[in-house]
């Protein structure tokens, strides 16, 4: 499991932020392989619009999918049971990173770590739901 400073630079990475850094040629130069996780409802967001855009935010930062980066993808289908039963398993995996996307998903991960960062999408009021402590700060 990659360090803190790995994570940060692996979240970056995912929000974009990396484009202002050399992280393809750190992370090649270094050869280190990072495992995220993924959780959202539909088990048809790979193949989608922002399924692509996801992996390919990933290889323009120099990650790519099965060489440096593995995709632990998940999918709740809409129930939250099943989202926090996949978060506990994604947190049992050792996944550097969590991204998911809907608010149930997000709360579920939420309370399967307090250690392993996550990275939300289409989460409606993070602070209300307790997930955050504020939005320049999370």
């Amino acid at each position: 499991m990659p360090g803190t400073i790995g994570r940060r630079k692996l979240i970056a990475a995912l929000g974009g932020a990396a484009a202002t850094w050399p992280f393809a040629a750190r992370a090649q130069a270094t050869r280190k392989s990072y495992r995220i996780g993924f959780l959202a409802n539909d088990p048809t967001i790979p193949t989608q619009s922002a399924g692509k855009a996801f992996v390919q935010g990933l290889r323009d930062n120099g990650l790519i999918e099965g060489n440096n980066i593995f995709v632990e993808r998940r999918f709740a289908e809409g129930s939250f049971d099943r989202a926090s039963e996949l978060a506990a398993e994604l947190v049992r995996l050792g996944v550097a990173l969590i991204v998911v996307s809907g608010t149930n998903n997000a709360v579920a991960a939420s309370k399967a770590t307090k250690t392993i960062p996550i990275v939300m999408a289409n989460v409606f009021d993070p602070i209300a739901l307790g997930i955050v402590n504020s939005l320049a700060f999370p």
